[in-house]
């Protein structure tokens, strides 16, 4: 039986996110800020770190899959990384460290940017114009309504957004609908079990991953 390029990639994407996870993950502890409930921390262990980043690198061969644009795989691999890197910290620590999702935007858009002759100008420029349109309305919105959410998700969105939009400008709505039913889900079930009260502050950032791939896997 013929192996597709995005089972090498994807089988490579896991080994590459378990080592990665393993060696990064007492750097991600030292984004918690001081004060956070300790009890959440094992989100960031190295185990957990290690399945994150297998599952992650697996996320990024079905992106392959997805686009049929092999050249897109180190991007959408940094992108998804480092917003699943932001999603343990947020889970633990309520933040979304500008270190891993801003550079992170930054270093996906260029490496999207390098294959643009190859997988046509079209595509990438129209991924990262939907990734700034993300962050100019929800940063917005934001501002007018703080309360609505906060802007570690928006700056979060954008960077899922970039990855997304290179499968096709659509998916991203698929993928903000996504993370919004799964996170309220998510915050009923809490609710439910009297484990979170009606004004406990949930974090959305592991949500907005999980929405991303949903976008990923559907597309």
């Amino acid at each position: 039986m013929d192996v597709a390029i995005w089972q090498v990639l994807a089988a490579t994407g896991a080994l590459l996110g378990a080592v990665v996870g393993a060696a990064v993950a007492p750097w991600l502890i030292s984004l918690v800020p001081e004060g956070a409930a300790s009890g959440r921390r094992w989100f960031l262990t190295r185990p957990a770190v290690v399945v994150v980043g297998a599952v992650v690198g697996l996320l990024a061969g079905a992106h392959v899959r997805a686009s049929i644009e092999p050249l897109l795989w180190p991007s959408a691999l940094v992108l998804l990384a480092a917003a699943a890197g932001a999603g343990l910290v947020d889970a633990a620590g309520h933040r979304l460290p500008d270190v891993l999702v801003l550079r992170g935007w930054a270093v996906g858009a260029v490496l999207a940017c390098a294959v643009l002759p190859w997988v046509g100008a079209a595509r990438v420029l129209l991924g990262v114009a939907v990734s700034a349109l993300c962050w100019a309305v929800l940063t917005a919105v934001t501002l007018a309504a703080p309360r609505a959410l906060g802007y570690g998700d928006v700056k979060l969105l954008g960077l899922l957004a970039l990855a997304v939009a290179l499968l096709r400008p659509g998916a991203v709505v698929t993928a903000v609908v996504a993370a919004v039913v799964l996170g309220g889900v998510a915050a009923l079930l809490l609710l439910v079990t009297r484990r979170a009260a009606a004004g406990t502050h949930l974090a959305f950032g592991p949500w907005l991953l999980a929405g991303a791939a949903v976008a990923i896997l559907t597309a």
